[in-house]
């Protein structure tokens, strides 16, 4: 299958979906744990099933990432080759072998941060449950079943935080995992393309023109253009960290690098 940017976000959604659904359980974990009279085994029974759905949800990713990345990769290898008019290479280089295994390696530390974030923020949960037990009022004089529902509402309201990025905005596990997807998604097809396009020497790219393209690209577009130089080294274009720096490529953002070559653009136009 091809993986237009409606195709990544179909995919992207697949791993979100995958995180809700574990969400939906570490919920409902703590919330039968709400129910309980506090009994440690049963608080341990909890926290065993709430670890056991991160250790899904990894597995999910794993499933994912072998699915996905290379494909991906690959299909931007492909269209490299068809843009230069090249064949693509007979076996994958140690270069690209090396790339996928760093891209899946990116996927997993930055989804398996953001599981152990959950998992830290449960534990400390019933922590607090389990000494409001032991005192059975807090400060403000609540029941440790009203402290736990104080909990469990927080939780419901805000949903399992699993990231707060540099503006404070806190992402739940499903949304980050949902990102996390898109955005390695689209550095799969970036990398394999800039990694073929330097192998053959060539150095120019443009980018996918799609509709619901969000303000950001619209206005980097609109000042630096669709033609990008790889290297910085083209006088005629900007570079892509210039187009990176101007908003392009964000998180979330769905523009796909392609191959342009110059040479055959002109004798088109000619």
């Amino acid at each position: 299958m091809g993986y237009g940017p409606e195709q990544i976000r179909a995919i992207a959604a697949q791993l979100g979906g995958a995180y809700r659904r574990g969400e939906v359980e570490i919920l409902d974990a703590v919330v039968n744990a709400q129910l309980t009279e506090w009994e440690r085994a049963r608080i341990i029974a909890q926290q065993q099933k709430i670890r056991a759905v991160l250790n899904e949800l990894g597995e999910v990713e794993d499933d994912w990432s072998q699915m996905h990345l290379r494909p991906l990769y690959t299909e931007a290898i492909g269209d490299v080759a068809a843009a230069t008019g090249t064949a693509p290479p007979a076996a994958m280089s140690a270069l690209h072998e090396t790339s996928i295994a760093i891209l899946g390696e990116n996927l997993s530390t930055a989804l398996g941060e953001a599981r152990a974030t959950v998992g830290r923020r449960i534990d400390d949960m019933f922590r607090q449950a389990g000494l409001a037990n032991l005192q059975r009022s807090t400060i403000l004089g609540e029941t440790a079943r009203d402290a736990m529902k104080s909990m469990v509402a927080q939780l419901q309201e805000q949903g399992i935080t699993a990231f707060v990025d540099v503006r404070g905005a806190r992402w739940n596990l499903s949304t980050y995992a949902e990102m996390v997807a898109r955005t390695t998604s689209r550095e799969a097809t970036d990398q394999g393309l800039t990694n073929r396009m330097a192998e053959l020497g060539e150095d120019l790219i443009t980018i996918s023109d799609h509709a619901g393209s969000c303000e950001e690209c619209i206005s980097a577009i609109a000042s630096l253009g669709y033609i990008y130089s790889i290297s910085g080294s083209s006088e005629k274009y900007p570079s892509v960290d210039q187009g990176r720096s101007a908003g392009l490529w964000h998180p979330n953002c769905t523009h796909v690098k392609r191959p342009y070559i110059e040479r055959y653009a002109r004798a088109g136009a000619a």
